[in-house]
């Protein structure tokens, strides 16, 4: 389990000390539809950072390679 950046910055603003992991209270513990949202979330920037990347490329060279990676950008191709 993965606990939640944002619980363990309110602990440091309070000036709090961190427990043992099995001490610590439910919720600072990230639950699977947060980590799903935060995953998605992630994905959406990295394709239209690659997106962005892409249209550079595509402007800088114009080429028939250039112009497929701008467009297979925009449907979310997986990258390695």
């Amino acid at each position: 389990r993965l606990i939640s950046l944002n619980w363990l910055l309110a602990l440091a603003e309070r000036g709090g000390v961190l427990p043992r992991r099995q001490d610590l209270p439910e919720e600072a513990f990230l639950s699977s539809a947060q980590l799903r949202r935060i995953e998605q979330s992630a994905r959406l920037g990295f394709n239209s950072a690659g997106s962005g990347e892409a249209f550079e490329r595509f402007i800088k060279e114009p080429s028939p390679s250039s112009f497929l990676g701008f467009i297979a950008s925009f449907f979310g191709r997986k990258r390695n």
